[in-house]
């Protein structure tokens, strides 16, 4: 979570929360990393009645202003930065199973109770199979059966500790778009985001889906991931949960 974006964000909106040198320099130990962590669940906190509720959606809100608000910067220093955040260290994600294996993975380093379809459990990635990864073999008895039937059907699922669901992910490597859209209409009375995680190239199709109807009444409710996005987010959260494993005896 401490990147360039909140190095960059926080002293634009005048938060001087933390000493200078954390905004100059690179934080130097683990208690200095859980310094800048105590600051940003602070600003989450204090934005929740405006719809961050998690780190996830704080960092969509620092990239917003970052990228869309923020003054302009140089050419060059905009492109290291891209290259800093997407380029992939360690992960890579190519198709269908890896994109499901990350989000498994990372909602389980974020504290969230997993579940992949019963139709993906067998597939194996990384030398282990997807029911494996999930800490959930079955859907909660969260809602009636009707909408259980259509949670079974949806490709990943973050679960609250209330086991209600809270993101709700279609990942689709060739297929078509409306297949996956489709799947999560079907609880769209259930409150929920709803993540289309596609290669980079299928944005546009899902920006086009997204001004259609029935979508378009349901736009607020739908956000489009890249696989270079997913990869960027799980090697910002694994350190994290790294370092609170190990000071903190938290998984």
């Amino acid at each position: 979570m401490w990147n360039e974006k909140p190095k960059s964000v926080l002293p634009f909106l005048g938060l001087t929360l933390l000493p200078d040198r954390f905004f100059k320099y690179q934080i130097a130990s683990g208690s200095e990393y859980l310094q800048c962590i105590n600051v940003l669940k602070v600003i989450k906190n204090e934005l929740k009645d405006y719809g961050i509720v998690d780190f996830i959606d704080l960092d969509i809100f620092f990239w917003h202003i970052y990228d869309d608000i923020m003054p302009a910067k140089p050419k060059e220093v905009k492109e290291a930065k891209v290259v800093t955040v997407l380029k992939p260290t360690k992960v890579q994600i190519s198709d269908h199973d890896g994109a499901e294996y990350y989000i498994l993975e990372l909602g389980k380093m974020l504290g969230f109770l997993t579940y992949v379809a019963a139709r993906d459990q067998a597939k194996v990635f990384n030398n282990r199979k997807l029911g494996d990864v999930a800490l959930l073999k079955e859907i909660p008895p969260f809602a009636g059966e009707r909408d259980l039937n259509s949670a079974r059907e949806i490709d990943v699922i973050w679960f609250g500790e209330d086991e209600n669901p809270k993101y709700c992910f279609e990942v689709e490597h060739t297929m078509d778009i409306l297949r996956s859209l489709n799947r999560l209409a079907q609880l769209q009375h259930i409150y929920a985001k709803f993540f289309i995680v596609f290669p980079e190239e299928r944005r546009s199709k899902f920006e086009i889906e997204m001004q259609k109807y029935p979508y378009r009444r349901m736009r607020d409710r739908y956000r489009f991931i890249s696989y270079d996005e997913l990869t960027s987010l799980f090697e910002t959260a694994q350190p994290f949960h790294e370092l609170k494993t190990k000071l903190l005896g938290e998984e």
